[in-house]
């Protein structure tokens, strides 16, 4: 989606092609693929091609944490929905913004660095939950967790919906998204 945005829909496609299996001419293309990801993700003007390509560590790493995600998604998997929106969700203060994944009964992101979840990856994920369930999506009605996945650490954090404070989701509500009271 990032690369039709910026013109570069064709190249792209001729990348995704040659993603076939785990070998280094999949992952060079995977890499490639990823300059798009912030024009997807935050428009078309954040776009900077990088051409990133791996050296034999990188692929090291890359294949291993592809391994480490599909143990994790048969683990905790179905996915129900990825890329998700909040249509109907944003505000004047949050006017854009996707996730990664829903399974069953959990919100999702996916993280790469080598620290744990810090105060800013749980507020966007109490973020998300929240204006997930004020979009027009009926999926977001059956989460009770918020979870995150770290394929490079192989580390799983969950949180119960149910242990989150009214008074922290009155703020996030109000304070943060910018739903009236």
């Amino acid at each position: 989606m990032g690369a039709r945005l910026v013109g570069q829909g064709e190249y792209a496609e001729s990348l995704l092609s040659r993603m076939v299996d785990f070998a280094f001419p999949s992952a060079r293309a995977a890499c490639l693929l990823l300059d798009f990801d912030a024009a997807a993700r935050r428009g078309p003007q954040y776009w900077k091609p990088r051409r990133m390509v791996p050296d034999a560590a990188t692929y090291f790493n890359l294949t291993r944490m592809v391994a480490r995600s599909r143990v994790f998604l048969d683990e905790y998997g179905p996915v129900v929905w990825e890329g998700f929106d909040f249509e109907g969700g944003y505000t004047d203060r949050i006017t854009s913004g996707s996730g990664d994944f829903l399974t069953g009964d959990t919100l999702w992101d996916f993280k790469v660095s080598g620290y744990p979840p810090n105060h800013r990856y749980t507020l966007q994920l109490l973020i998300y939950w929240r204006m997930g369930l004020h979009s027009v999506h009926p999926e977001y009605q059956s989460i009770r967790r918020l979870g995150f996945f770290n394929p490079r650490r192989n580390e799983v954090w969950l949180l119960d919906v149910d242990r989150i404070t009214p008074e922290l989701i009155d703020w996030t509500d109000r304070e943060l998204i910018g739903y009236p009271a």
